[in-house]
């Protein structure tokens, strides 16, 4: 019975475990690692729900020749279309310009969403007296190619489509979208047969469909990238996975080493790496039951967990190797530990008021996970590695002569001033180079070696892609939308004759009217049917050949049509039509409408969004762009950085005033975080790295994480050691912590986020100088100074 009783919380834990890990979810959408509440992130929110197409990848074929990639590019095509099990729909080329039927049906479709004053204006140019200098116009813009329209009007001499394709401009799918002016490059764009739930999914979609593409270009010396949402979606998750377990694994890796190096004893390293494994385990199912997503920075926790928590296992151990009775050794370690998990559960928990959800779900977990650390290494790892240890320890050997020097005042001297000289060098890079800069761009939230970020990249080269703004109109009321289209017509009119936007693709055409629809169907197409006898003979009389007259005469035809049977149909007729209207018009199942407007900046993103104003802050109407997001970010640091650092300020300040109990304790120690943060500033000014959202996490660091290493030197000090006995006692097991720590922050340069990387240096610098501070010029200036002297352990 005892037996079971003992075996009882370890039942419990594997049981909390596979609970917690089975609902670990992952959320690759970068708007996880933004501000929810910034107008920016919400646009961007919209834009990936919504135009990111969640079905449909984008396929990116490269061959040393025009004539390979087209061979290649055929063969793809080929090939997909054979597999109708990977491939619902290929779109290679312009729809309009492929696919007459298509454009007819998108164009007829379309115009009658024009508003009824502008087909009053078309039917007043085209009466018998006007008609002839209507068409001469449009001759004279297919001459010079002017407009965006002028490739269509060969087969429109009436100019019917013009307004419309103005208003799309390039959006409305030219043959520079699907290749290079090389011919080198091209693209085609591949939906799905199915509507994919998660990321493993599609994850196996974009696998086979990479398999079948890279069989069928590599005969033509042709390469084949993928990106787009579902190749995004599983290449992410899977980097997420790898980098918490690759993070975690190396870091205890590292750890195993440098314990192994410093203390030479097997079983004590076996048993502490067991406990990080089980506090791993621990804190990534309270993650799953805690928190809704894991994104691509809380997968990082791993590797920051376990060099922080094995510090506890490490003084746990160098308490057991000092001579006295075993059960002192538990309440000797829980001094130091309690005081330092709780400062540095503080540091990451006061993340939790951060506006970011990446940066406070990181706070969170890591938080949670140093608490369930203390416990852990206090509770089974110090009874495991009790177990069988003596009553009574004889006394340590003497050290050799290199380590017994470490204890000498000499040594004291020469390390205070080393370190002393190492601080003065790092603040001095505050005065010659100032404080670092902010790099408030998306750069450090991309992922490196990323083929869906590079094929990305290369694409919307390819398309002509430009750093500029998406404004996007969103309603739950349908009805809504024509009006909130119209206030952005207006305002980009405005801004467009200011000089301030260069061009735009609008889709105000694109959004069914129904007002509008009916009075067009009913009025202008309806005249226009009729006098499509004279039409015509005009046409040709202009000098048009009979062919070109075949797309006014579908366009009338469809209009007819749609009359007889009693109205337009609710998206355009055909499939290639209606990937056209997907680019800048979606309506969800719930009833949300989502429009987008592309907009070409001739100034800055911030003379843009001031141009716009007020319309680009009206309800349901967000303005976005990399830019501008950057911009807002840049503004909102500061004030989020104080709010950080007063949560923490406070939580640190009470968790010193109860760990010492005296004035002069929580001045050292207040004194040590200003000088560690001073020494990190100046010392990344010299590095030239600067500061962005990941690694701001390094300022808690150095001031709450880092104050742990003041703390066991002071209170250490309070027991009665000298700054001698300290550095070959204490001091070796806060060295020992550091390299652990540090190995635990430097393991996160494997990871595939430039940010979480950069968190990784920053925070293995800080540690690095906190110990360099706290271990050899703290123990100088506090020795005789720190207050009253500690009650020796029981």
């Amino acid at each position: 019975m005892k037996r079971w009783l003992r075996l009882l919380p370890w039942l419990l834990a594997a049981a909390f475990i596979a609970a917690g890990a089975s609902r670990v979810s992952y959320d690759v959408n970068i708007t996880a690692l933004l501000p929810p509440d910034m107008r920016e992130t919400q646009g961007l929110r919209l834009f990936l729900d919504h135009f990111a197409q969640r079905n449909e990848l984008i396929a990116l074929i490269e061959a040393p020749s025009p004539d390979l990639s087209a061979r290649a590019a055929a063969a793809a095509e080929k090939t997909l279309r054979s597999r109708s099990d990977l491939a619902a729909e290929i779109i290679s080329g312009p729809p309009l310009e492929r696919d007459p039927d298509a454009a007819a049906g998108f164009l007829a479709w379309s115009l009658l969403n024009l508003p009824p004053d502008q087909w009053q204006r078309v039917e007043a140019d085209l009466a018998p007296d006007r008609i002839a200098a209507r068409l001469a116009s449009v001759q004279e813009q297919l001459a010079t190619g002017f407009g965006s329209s002028a490739g269509l009007m060969g087969y429109d001499p009436l100019g019917l489509a013009t307004p419309l394709m103005d208003s799309l401009g390039d959006a409305a799918g030219s043959a520079a979208t699907f290749s290079s002016s090389d011919g080198r490059r091209r693209i085609l764009f591949i939906r799905s047969p199915d509507t994919y739930h998660n990321w493993q999914e599609s994850g196996r979609w974009v696998d086979e469909v990479r398999s079948l593409l890279q069989s069928a270009v590599s005969p033509h010396k042709a390469t084949v990238g993928l990106t787009g949402h579902p190749a995004y979606e599983s290449e992410a998750a899977r980097i997420m996975q790898s980098d918490m377990v690759g993070s975690g694994l190396g870091s205890v890796a590292l750890t195993a080493l440098i314990f192994w190096l410093f203390y030479r004893s097997l079983r004590p390293l076996l048993l502490v790496t067991a406990a990080l494994v089980l506090v791993a385990l621990l804190t990534l199912a309270t993650g799953g039951l805690l928190l809704k997503d894991m994104n691509v920075m809380t997968a990082g926790f791993g590797g920051i967990l376990i060099g922080l928590v094995v510090d506890y296992g490490i003084l746990v151990h160098q308490e057991s190797l000092a001579p006295g009775p075993a059960e002192s050794v538990r309440k000797r370690s829980a001094a130091g530990i309690l005081a330092a998990a709780a400062t540095t559960a503080a540091a990451f928990l006061s993340l939790a008021v951060c506006s970011v959800p990446g940066i406070s779900g990181l706070g969170i977990l890591v938080g949670i996970g140093i608490v369930i650390g203390a416990a852990v290494m206090l509770g089974p790892c110090c009874s495991w590695l009790l177990k069988g240890r003596p009553q009574t320890q004889p006394a340590p050997p003497t050290a050799a002569a290199p380590i017994s020097w470490i204890g000498s005042p000499s040594a004291g001297r020469f390390l205070a001033w080393s370190a002393t000289a190492i601080v003065a060098f790092a603040l001095s890079g505050l005065i010659f180079r100032g404080t670092p800069p902010l790099d408030a761009s998306m750069a450090c939230m991309k992922l490196h070696h990323s083929e869906a970020e590079s094929t990305m990249q290369r694409a919307s080269d390819l398309i002509g892609g430009n750093k500029g703004l998406q404004w996007i109109a969103t309603t739950s009321n349908p009805a809504d939308m024509p009006a909130r289209l119209a206030e952005m017509q207006s305002a980009i009119r405005r801004a467009t004759d200011a000089g301030t936007i260069r061009s735009s693709s609008f889709p105000i055409a694109l959004w069914p009217h129904d007002d509008w629809r009916r009075t067009n169907l009913e009025g202008t197409t309806a005249r226009l049917a009729e006098a499509a006898p004279r039409l015509r003979d005009a046409v040709l009389e202009a000098g048009y050949e009979p062919l070109a007259w075949g797309l006014t005469d579908r366009l009338l035809s469809m209009w007819t049509s749609w009359r007889e049977s009693g109205g337009p149909p609710a998206l355009p007729p055909s499939a290639p039509a209606r990937w056209m209207l997907s680019r800048f018009v979606q309506q969800s199942a719930d009833g949300t409408s989502v429009c987008m407007a592309a907009i070409v900046p001739a100034e800055s993103h911030e003379a843009v969004a001031a141009a716009l104003q007020p319309e680009a802050s009206s309800a349901g109407l967000f303005l976005m762009g990399e830019d501008l997001l950057a911009s807002r970010l840049a503004s909102r640091v500061p004030a989020e950085l104080f709010r950080i650092l007063a949560v923490l300020g406070a939580a640190v300040l009470l968790l010193l005033i109860v760990t010492f109990r005296h004035w002069r304790g929580v001045a050292f120690c207040l004194a040590v975080m200003a000088l560690n943060l001073a020494t990190l500033l100046g010392a990344m000014s010299w590095l030239g790295i600067s500061w962005n959202f990941f690694n701001l996490t390094a300022l808690l660091l150095a001031l709450g994480t880092g104050i742990d290493y003041s703390i066991h030197v002071l209170l250490a000090l309070r027991s009665g050691a000298t700054p001698g006995t300290l550095r070959l006692t204490t001091g070796r097991a806060l060295v020992s912590c550091c390299l652990t720590t540090t190995a635990g922050f430097a393991s996160l340069v494997t990871a595939r986020l430039d940010g979480l990387v950069s968190m990784g240096l920053v925070c293995a610098l800080a540690l690095s100088l906190n110990l360099i501070i706290a271990l050899c010029i703290l123990p100088v200036a506090a020795a005789r100074r720190i207050g009253p002297p500690l009650p020796p352990a029981p």
